[in-house]
C-alpha cells in the first residue's frame, strides 16, 4: 500500500474537503437524526480541526493523482479530524476524534489504523496523551474495533430527547 498521510493546515485546502466531510457527517449521524443536518455543520467542523493543539486534520492519499483528487496530493482515500472536547465539570480539554472515514474501496487494508496511528503520534508530539471518540451504543463492530486499537470505555453518554 503506497499512501501518503499529511496534515492539512491551510483553511482553503480544508474547504476542498467539504463535500467529503459533509457526506461523512451525514452517514455518521443518520441513525439518530430525524431531519437534515443544519447548514454549516461540516464547515464548522473543518474550522475546529484547524484550531489549537487538539485540532487535527489528516488525509491519506495515493501517491499518484487520480480522479476525485483533493488538495495538492493524489486521490484522497481517508480523512481524520479531531477537535477540542471540553469536560463540562473539570474544564479539561482533550482531542476528540470527530471523523475517521476510509473510502470503501480501501477498507480492510489497515488504512484507518495507519491514519489513527499518525494522528496519535502528532498529538503526542503536541503533549496530548488522551484521544476521545464515540460510537453509537449498538454499534458493536465500531466499539470492538476501537477496543482493539486501545480505546477504553470510560463513560456512557445519555440523551433525553
Amino acid at each position: 500500500m503506497n499512501l501518503n498521510v499529511r496534515v492539512i493546515t491551510d483553511p482553503g485546502e480544508a474547504l476542498g474537503l467539504l463535500p467529503l466531510v459533509e457526506r461523512t457527517i451525514e452517514d455518521a449521524t443518520e441513525e439518530y437524526r430525524d431531519r437534515p443536518l443544519p447548514d454549516g455543520v461540516a464547515h464548522g467542523f473543518l474550522g475546529r480541526t484547524l484550531v489549537g493543539p487538539e485540532g487535527l486534520l489528516l488525509v491519506a492519499e495515493t501517491n499518484e493523482a487520480a480522479g476525485g483528487s483533493h488538495g495538492e496530493g493524489g486521490h484522497t482515500v481517508a480523512i481524520l479530524g479531531t477537535v477540542a472536547d471540553t469536560d463540562p465539570l473539570t474544564g479539561a480539554v482533550t482531542p476528540f476524534l470527530g471523523i475517521l472515514h476510509v473510502d470503501p474501496k480501501w477498507r480492510h487494508r489497515g488504512v484507518a489504523r495507519g491514519v489513527l496511528g499518525e494522528a496519535r503520534k502528532i498529538l503526542l508530539e503536541r503533549g496530548l496523551k488522551a484521544l476521545g471518540a464515540r460510537a453509537a451504543h449498538n454499534d458493536d463492530a465500531i466499539i470492538a474495533m476501537g477496543e482493539r486499537w486501545g480505546f477504553l470505555r470510560q463513560w456512557e453518554g445519555l440523551v433525553l430527547d
